[in-house]
């Protein structure tokens, strides 16, 4: 079965909505699913992220020093 943009994007939402509220059961178009730990489910979501085209935020830092 093939997943669309929407479909993901419906799915990333809900997820994110679950990851807020701290649950680890959730139910979704009448599937009932219980993650193991908060960090599964951020990978999923990172995942269906990817697939949309975003991928993780990346954040990079400078630090300059003058050598004294």
């Amino acid at each position: 079965m093939t997943t669309g943009p929407d479909e993901i994007k419906k799915k990333l939402d809900f997820l994110e909505a679950a990851i807020a509220e701290g649950a680890l059961e959730v139910e979704f178009q009448g599937k009932r699913v219980r993650y193991r730990s908060l960090d599964e489910m951020r990978r999923i979501a990172n995942a269906l992220k990817r697939q949309l085209g975003g991928g993780s935020i990346r954040t990079t830092l400078a630090v300059f020093d003058k050598g004294l």
